[in-house]
């Protein structure tokens, strides 16, 4: 997936997501593989007094492999860092000398006491 052509301080926004878009395909392919090495089976429920039966599924190994686990978090990471300089980008839009210190998701309008307040507005 090539770069977006956008603002030059977003470039690093637009990489994350790439990154991220990359993840999840390989997310999706271990989930595939982990689906197909698992034995499932499948029983067809039914009961006199409901009028629909229902299918009950159970898989001999329930516990994801750990890779599993580091894509997603890899995943939420980029997706995370990504809003972070989302925030910095929408501030060089504003102001183009921001530094961007301070600045990180959530950006609020006014300062909840106790936050320590941005030093670059």
């Amino acid at each position: 997936m090539p770069l977006p052509n956008s603002l030059p301080w977003m470039e690093s926004a637009d990489a994350k997501m790439i990154r991220a878009h990359e993840n999840i395909e390989g997310i999706a392919r271990e989930i595939n593989e982990w689906f197909a090495s698992i034995d499932v089976k499948m029983y067809l429920k039914n009961a006199p007094d409901l009028p629909a039966p229902w299918l009950v599924v159970h898989a001999t190994d329930y516990i994801p492999p750990i890779r599993l686990s580091i894509l997603i978090g890899e995943c939420v990471h980029n997706m995370r860092s990504a809003i972070d300089n989302l925030v910095c980008g929408l501030a060089l839009t504003l102001k183009p000398t921001c530094k961007c210190r301070d600045l990180a998701f959530p950006l609020f309008k006014t300062r909840r006491s106790g936050m320590k307040r941005p030093t670059n507005r």
